[in-house]
């Protein structure tokens, strides 16, 4: 008898709960487990953490660093002043001038390598030489790696390259910054020599208009 008064007792504590929750309209919790750990997360449409697969590395992205979502509009970047943008917008892009000062970098590196010095430093010459004119500076990657990363990497190689200008007296206010990512390689090949060739930085003249 007292088996069968506890059972009666457990149904109605049940049923009167039910109606509790019907009546505030509340759902029922639902718990996931986090994989890895003896923990929960709860509330209604809770999901496991999404993370990288097993063996994946995400390369570390430099302090200070922007990741654009596509590439700047031309002759911007947000770490430039942005002080006489008339003068680039009337400025005529020259190529072909700086072609054979074009820096390359070393894998994930906007490191500017010693061997690489002296085309920098003909560039800050000639800008030197001639106060009128502008630079553009573009950042380019190798395929490799993601599309954001690239991105965020070449524009570390232009700002690089826009620094060491910088430190051999070319005026910040003259320099613009571009950031392709992987999106412009010079050679389309899949090898080291393809590759090496796409992690660079490009300048570019720009010169005044002729009135």
């Amino acid at each position: 008898m007292k088996k069968i008064h506890n059972q009666t007792l457990t149904f109605l504590a049940a049923v009167i709960l039910l109606a509790a929750v019907a009546c505030t309209g509340q759902r029922s919790v639902r718990l996931t487990n986090i994989p890895g750990t003896g923990a929960t997360v709860g509330g209604p449409d809770t999901t496991p953490p999404v993370g990288p697969g097993p063996g994946t590395t995400i390369p570390p992205v430099g302090p200070g660093t922007t990741i654009p979502t596509g590439p700047q509009g031309p002759f911007e970047n947000a770490n430039t002043n942005t002080a006489g943008l008339d003068r680039f917008a009337d400025a005529v892009p020259n190529r072909a001038f700086f072609q054979s000062q074009m820096v390359t970098f070393d894998f994930d590196s906007a490191t500017v390598k010693a061997n690489q010095q002296k085309k920098v430093d003909d560039v800050a010459k000639h800008l030197k030489s001639k106060p009128g004119d502008l630079l553009l500076i573009e950042g380019h990657c190798d395929e490799r790696g993601t599309e954001e990363y690239n991105r965020s990497l070449g524009e570390r190689r232009a700002l690089a390259l826009r620094g060491e200008l910088g430190k051999l007296g070319v005026s910040g206010d003259r320099i613009r910054t571009l950031s392709f990512g992987e999106d412009k390689p010079a050679d389309a090949g899949q090898t080291e020599v393809a590759w090496a060739k796409n992690r660079r930085g490009e300048f570019i003249l720009l010169e005044p208009k002729k009135k």
